[in-house]
Order: structure tokens, then C-alpha cells, then sequence
């Protein structure tokens, strides 16, 4: 493929691309910016803070005009797929990127700036910078010519763009079906907080050359489960919450288990809730795996709750988010590579039905009796298979990846399902015997690793976790008081405006009592930005009242002080109806009994 700069008829430079199928022009050859507003105003229907994903960027004309036209409104990402074309518009590029904040995709990327993205890394943008959201689109299109000289580049554009948008789909049905209950576990999870690990600890602990092995569920675990006592002694092995009961019920002991679910239950537990195993969790998990494995060390590996992540930094421990791609499986996948390993072997990830199973052990279904989206995919050996809607979305998060992590050495050693790519397919006894040679003392190293905090820390934790709640309850007073002092706000204003109408002088000014009250009412938003607590109470609302208080959002409030007066009144209504529901839970958690008993 080779790029020329051509002139159009009225004298600007336009590309054209040289294929083995024949010369392309990306722009008119005519009047090249007039198309390019043509092409701009066909999606200016959208909304403000709707997303328009591109598939090209060309010579910029077509961003620009995009950028005139809706750059003030809704956010735009590029896709340029031509090394030819990145190589020649690299410095306008960046200068356009820079400028407006705009982030694009590129062969290679560019290290220097942190707008510009390889072509493996847009998964990555998209992640970033297309967040939860329920009042937003996402949009995407492709500059002229770009679909047919590109198809297969378009194909995974495309499939990038649809898997972000289930994904958002997905995250924004939980908020609403699940999440004041992953309010409720962020709080009681505050005392086994006191007693835990904190997964930093495991960072680069193990043998560089160690394997990791991950165990899930999948129908074909049936098929090598087995052959995991050899891999015992000799690699990491890390066991999602489904696999655990068949696990047991094979005498195959992990050495650690993960869950994050926060509704998960204690059933898969019981067999395990005496044996003492690592638990690795986040602060969503369900509070009653905590209290059912009670003999086992937790090690919490995740959170986006800032009073847990600052109760970790009491004792120098960073505890960050880990987006996991939504299962168990992806996120020991993506703790494994935080943790430093470098060959990580997948078993039971079939991510379809194997043998009409969701689980190993399971019995056969038939899809006809299940309201499931199925879909046909490539299976591990070539042929089709049948996966679910959420199975592919795992597929597809471990697919991208293993794109952004090429030092890696994924093995698929899964002999079923769904087929990875970026995996080395192995059967999982050709993985004991080629990565397993070295026996290891596991046990020794995990037992060497000591709790996140030390006694005097542990004091000052649970004085934290009441603190937290003493915190709320007075944020609830003063909610309260500035909800009523609005409220006279409103009386007042009401007054002034009846007098005015009526054409009678006011017999005092109102000036001082305006601003008091405006200066009240902006220290109250000054100081609830400053509190961790701000976190559970505005996933409160998302939880329990979002489509109102998105609806209030959007309201006018700059017509009269009646209106501005009622706005804030509605406003912190939605706080205190919040922060109420949270100290609720706090009120029936018991710190000390609640503690983790592990040492």
C-alpha cells in the first residue's frame, strides 16, 4: 500500500491510496472540505455527552469538521488502521489530539503522548474513556472508502465498540438490580478488612519461572481435573467459586479460591468453610462468603471504596481497582499478571457449552428450554460452538488482553469450548510436563506473607470503620438544616416576587439572608466532596433513584432564586435519603464479632 498527496480542483491536498486492487481517493477531488461538512452534519442529531467513535482519520479534514460541529458536545475517538497514512499525519495528529483532548488509535501509538494508542491498545481507550453512563449513546462510523479498503480492521472496530457497550449495558443493569447490596457488602466488609491481607503483598513473591495455573468451572474440566494433583506442588493454582465443590469432591486442594460476586451465597463454601484456604476477594464480595469461610485468610485484591483504599494506606498497602472484564476468571487473570507471573495457564475456561454443560458436573441442557442469547463461536478445535451472550464477553475481555500483554505466555490448557486467540493451545498434561518440572514449597512462601496490619493498626482501623459512621450522621444533620433553611429560601423568594408583582417597596432587604444561605449551602457541597463516605452514597443513588436525580440534573435552575432554591432543596433530598439508607447498615454491623478469625 503506498500514500499520495494529491491537489483537488480548488487547490487543497487531498490522499490518495495505491493498492494491489486499484487507486483510492480519500477525499473529493473537487471540493474536499465541503464534503467533509456534508459528511459531519449527518450525525447532528446527537446528544450532549453522546460518544462518536470514528474509523479513520485520513488527512484530518473529516475530524476537523467533526470537531467544528460537535467538539464542544460529545466526545470523539478516531481509529486511523493505515501505517502509511499514521507515519504522514503524525505531528498534525498529536497537535490535534493535544488541542481538543481528542484520543486516536494508530499503528504503533506514540509514546510521547498520552492521547495517541496502538491499534492493540484501543480496547484500552475505549475502557478510559467510555465510562457507566445511562444517558449517553455510543455512535460509530467509518470515513468514506475506509470500510472497503479495511474490512477486516472495520470487523474488529466494530466488535471493540459492541463488547463496550454490553459491557456498559451490563455494569448499568447490575447498579440498578444489585447495587444497594454492593453498598451494603462495601460496608460490613469494613471489619474483615481489619484482619486480612492486602494483595500487594504477592507482588512478584513467587518464582518468576513458577506457573499460574486458573482454574474455572467449564464442562471440559471433567475431562483433566486430575491432572491438577501433579501441578499441585509444582504451580500456583488459583480456583474460581463455581469450581470449588468439584474441586474438593476430586481431592484437589487450590491454594487459593477467588469470588467477587456480591450476591454469590454460601452454598459452593461449605465443603471449603473449614479447610483454611486463601480467599482472595474485592469489597463487593457477599458479605456472607466472608462470614462462611471465617478459618480462611481473606486477601482483598480490589476496591473502588476510598475509606477501605485509605484504610490499606495506614499500613503503606495500595489497593486499587482491578476491572476484571465482570467474572472471577478474568479478574485471576488480570491479578495474576499483577502479581507478576509470566506463564498463565487456563483450565475449564471453556466459555461455551461444552457437551450442552454450563459447569463441570452439571448436567445436559437444552438450549430451547432457556430464554439465554445464544451465539455460535469458534471453538478451541476449529469447529463451532455454542456460548451465551455473557460468555462471549469474557471471551472477548481476555482476547484483548492478551493483545495488550505480549510478554506474556498464555496457555489454553482448557480441551474444550471456546477458542482463545492469543492462547497456546496445550493439553493440560503437556503443561505439567513441559512447565512443572521444579517442585516448590508453595505453602512455605504463601505462609510467609504477613496480615495488611499490625495490632495498633487494627485498633485504629475499627476507630476508623465508627468514625465513618459518625461522619455520615452528621453530614444527615446538615442536610437536614440546609434542606429547611432552603426551604425558607423558597418562602422568601416567593414573598419578594409576589411583592414586586404587586408593585409595594420591601420593607428590608433580603440581600444578607441570600448570602447566608448561598454561603451555607456551598460549604455543604465544599465539605461532601472532601468525604470517602461521598462514594457510597452517590452509588446509593445510582442503586435506588437514578432516573430522578438524572432528570434533576438536567433541569433549568437559572431562572429566579424560587427555582434555585428548590433545585438545592431537591438535591440534598437525594443526599439524605442516600446517607440514610448507608447508616443504616453501618448501624447493624458489629465491628469486633465481625472480624475475620484467620491469623
Amino acid at each position: 500500500m503506498r500514500l499520495n498527496i494529491e491537489t483537488a480542483k480548488d487547490g487543497k491536498d487531498i490522499f490518495e491510496l495505491i493498492t494491489d486492487e486499484g487507486s483510492f481517493f480519500l477525499n473529493s477531488r473537487y471540493r474536499p472540505e465541503v464534503e467533509a461538512e456534508k459528511f459531519a452534519k449527518q450525525y447532528e442529531n446527537m446528544k450532549e455527552g453522546d460518544v462518536l467513535a470514528v474509523f479513520g482519520y485520513g488527512n484530518g479534514m473529516f475530524p476537523k469538521a467533526l470537531w467544528k460541529m460537535y467538539g464542544q458536545k460529545v466526545q470523539l475517538i478516531f481509529l486511523e488502521p493505515c501505517a502509511e497514512i499514521a507515519e504522514n499525519m503524525k505531528q498534525s495528529m498529536r497537535a490535534f489530539c493535544e488541542q481538543n483532548n481528542v484520543c486516536i488509535s494508530i499503528p504503533g501509538g506514540e509514546q510521547e503522548c498520552d492521547l495517541i494508542y496502538s491499534l492493540e491498545e484501543f480496547p484500552q481507550l475505549l475502557r478510559e474513556r467510555v465510562h457507566y453512563g445511562v444517558d449517553y449513546q455510543i455512535h460509530f462510523c467509518a470515513l468514506p472508502r475506509y470500510k472497503e479498503l479495511f474490512p477486516k480492521e472495520y470487523a474488529e472496530f466494530e466488535e471493540n465498540l459492541r463488547y463496550r457497550v454490553s459491557f456498559l449495558h451490563a455494569n448499568i443493569y447490575s447498579a440498578q438490580v444489585i447495587g444497594h447490596l454492593v453498598i451494603s457488602n462495601n460496608i460490613r466488609n469494613l471489619s474483615y478488612v481489619v484482619n486480612s491481607y492486602s494483595s500487594d503483598s504477592y507482588v512478584n513473591l513467587f518464582p518468576e519461572s513458577m506457573p499460574v495455573v486458573i482454574v474455572s468451572a467449564g464442562p471440559s474440566l471433567e475431562k483433566n481435573v486430575k491432572k491438577l494433583k501433579q501441578a499441585r506442588e509444582r504451580m500456583l493454582i488459583l480456583c474460581v467459586d463455581a469450581a470449588v465443590p468439584y474441586l474438593l469432591r476430586e481431592g484437589i486442594y487450590p491454594h487459593m479460591v477467588g469470588c467477587i460476586d456480591p450476591r454469590k451465597g454460601t452454598e459452593l463454601f461449605e465443603e471449603a468453610s473449614s479447610l483454611g484456604i486463601l480467599l482472595i476477594a474485592d469489597s463487593d464480595v457477599d458479605t456472607e462468603v466472608l462470614r462462611c469461610m471465617n478459618h480462611s485468610p481473606v486477601i482483598f485484591a480490589g476496591t473502588e471504596n476510598p475509606i477501605i483504599r485509605n484504610m490499606y494506606r495506614l499500613a503503606g498497602h495500595e489497593l486499587v481497582m482491578e476491572f476484571g472484564g465482570g467474572s472471577i476468571s478474568t479478574y485471576l487473570f488480570q491479578l495474576s499478571c499483577k502479581w507478576g507471573f509470566k506463564n498463565i495457564i487456563l483450565v475449564g475456561q471453556d466459555l461455551a457449552m461444552t457437551g450442552k454443560k454450563c459447569y463441570a458436573g452439571d448436567e445436559r441442557i437444552e438450549y430451547s428450554d432457556y430464554d439465554w442469547d445464544w451465539l455460535e463461536v469458534e471453538g478451541i478445535d476449529g469447529d463451532t460452538v455454542i456460548t451465551r451472550r455473557d460468555y462471549y464477553l469474557y471471551l472477548k475481555w481476555f482476547e484483548q488482553n492478551i493483545a495488550l500483554h505480549p510478554e506474556l505466555n498464555v496457555i489454553d490448557a482448557t480441551e474444550g469450548g471456546a477458542k482463545i486467540k492469543g492462547t497456546q493451545v496445550m493439553s493440560l498434561e503437556e503443561v505439567v510436563q513441559s512447565y512443572g518440572e521444579k517442585e516448590c514449597n508453595i505453602e512455605g512462601i504463601l505462609s510467609s506473607v504477613q496480615p495488611a496490619f499490625d495490632e495498633t493498626q487494627r485498633r485504629e482501623l475499627v476507630e476508623r470503620i465508627t468514625q465513618s459512621r459518625n461522619t455520615i450522621y452528621g453530614l444527615i444533620q446538615k442536610l437536614e438544616d440546609t434542606i429547611a433553611l432552603s426551604a425558607r429560601g423558597i418562602q422568601v423568594a416567593k414573598k419578594e416576587k409576589m411583592s414586586q408583582r404587586k408593585g409595594l417597596a420591601m420593607a428590608g432587604s433580603n440581600e444578607l439572608f441570600y448570602k447566608s444561605l448561598n454561603q451555607k449551602i456551598e460549604a455543604l457541597c465544599s465539605y461532601y466532596d472532601t468525604l470517602d463516605e461521598m462514594f457510597l452514597i452517590d452509588r446509593e443513588i445510582d442503586a435506588t433513584e437514578l432516573d430522578d436525580y438524572l432528570r434533576l440534573q438536567k433541569e433549568d435552575n437559572s431562572q429566579d432564586l424560587v427555582t434555585q432554591y428548590d433545585w438545592v432543596r431537591r438535591y440534598f433530598g437525594f443526599l439524605k435519603r442516600a446517607a440514610e439508607k448507608v447508616v443504616s447498615v453501618y448501624d447493624e454491623m458489629d465491628v469486633e464479632s465481625g472480624n475475620n478469625e484467620a491469623e
